[in-house]
């Protein structure tokens, strides 16, 4: 199983173009008077992925166009009106644990739905029903601060692959 500190961790890898940072549950300790004991640091971060195939996988998690045959018009539970995102959902065997997993430039997401017992939920219980307006509800309020960035668009003429290219292999 993929926890979901993971899956964020991941696709927050995938924001920030291929520069994974690691993650911490911790950011800030204080006593009781207050006084800060401790405050958590960025750590430098380590490429694992190569930027464009990071902004191309962006861009494809991005595209609301295309998630018009499986979420409707405007893909409604998996966009915000004022900034891009990317998105993605997903539901395990039996509608044991939904998933929606999403990220602007400059914050990513995952909410996680299932039974803490690991028993199924009802039929129909997926990322995109259950998880997908938690996560787009959050999303709204955690980014009203925050400035709106687009995805840089992949560089084509660097990109190899036929078929990342839309062309036939």
């Amino acid at each position: 199983e993929v926890k979901p500190i993971e899956h964020v961790t991941t696709f927050a890898t995938f924001a920030n173009e291929g520069v994974k940072v690691q993650t911490s549950a911790i950011l800030h300790v204080e006593d009781s008077n207050g006084v800060a004991l401790e405050d958590w640091k960025q750590p430098e971060g380590e490429r694992v992925m190569d930027v464009q195939a990071a902004r191309t996988l962006s861009n494809v998690l991005s595209d609301t166009a295309a998630r018009v045959y499986v979420f409707g018009a405007n893909g409604a539970q998996l966009a915000l009106s004022d900034r891009p995102v990317a998105a993605k959902t997903g539901t395990t065997n039996n509608f044991k644990d939904a998933w929606t997993v999403g990220y602007t430039p400059n914050l990513a997401t995952v909410v996680w739905v299932g039974n803490s017992d690991g028993s199924s939920m009802r039929n129909g219980a997926d990322g995109s029903v259950i998880a997908a307006p938690i996560w787009q509800g959050y999303m709204k309020e955690a980014v009203k601060k925050l400035p709106v960035e687009r995805f840089v668009d992949p560089n084509p003429t660097e990109i190899k692959k036929p078929a990342l290219l839309g062309q036939a292999f």
